[in-house]
């Protein structure tokens, strides 16, 4: 990349005098902001993080060839114990995921970004594997692209927890007495493992 392609990439134009660093800083942060607030806000699907990454690569190269020096930042590990228990696994998801979504947060550099945007893609991964078995959970139409609510999902599996139906198992064959949010959820998450794999 040449340094009026990253000038182009980064937004900036050739009379910007980059000998004042905020200039350069402030444009590779308004693009780390626009990926960051994509990023958080969509759901976890390979070819559109993918694509994100991708960007994220060029931006590095881009503030690299103009001089900029990226932040050192690690991401700090995020424990997702997978469990029988559906109530319990989508607990333990949303926990890891949420903690993700922090640091990404207040990432301040482009391969930290991306490091987050790998560990988001293998935490799902992880978290939708149970559910890739059974399909069959409603005729209804589903967007892959579309969560449904977290908590009114977390809300019903808490009240089928406390009749007894806690395993994906037990969900199958009590699937009569799900809600239809619910039910397009379990399906959702059965698809999911489509968009998450090349």
């Amino acid at each position: 990349m040449t340094a009026d392609e990253a000038r182009l990439f980064l937004g900036l134009s050739a009379d910007d005098d980059l000998s004042d660093d905020s200039l350069l800083e402030d444009a590779y942060e308004d693009a780390l902001f626009e990926i960051r607030k994509f990023v958080l806000a969509k759901p976890v699907l390979l070819k559109t993080l993918q694509s994100r990454q991708t960007k994220l690569q060029q931006l590095q190269q881009a503030f690299a060839v103009l001089g900029g020096i990226e932040p050192e930042e690690s991401v700090s590990p995020v424990a997702f114990v997978p469990s029988e228990e559906v109530l319990a696994h989508h607990s333990r998801y949303f926990e890891a995921k949420n903690e993700l979504k922090r640091q990404l947060s207040s990432a301040r550099g482009a391969a930290f970004m991306y490091a987050l945007i790998d560990a988001l893609i293998e935490l799902e991964r992880s978290f939708i594997k149970p559910f890739s078995a059974t399909s069959d959970w409603t005729e209804e139409e589903v967007l892959v692209s579309r969560e449904a609510d977290s908590m009114e999902i977390l809300r019903e599996l808490r009240q089928l927890k406390e009749s007894g139906i806690v395993t994906l198992e037990e969900l199958h064959k009590n699937k009569d007495r799900l809600s239809i949010t619910l039910l397009c959820e379990l399906k959702r998450l059965s698809l999911h493992q489509n968009y998450l794999y090349e």
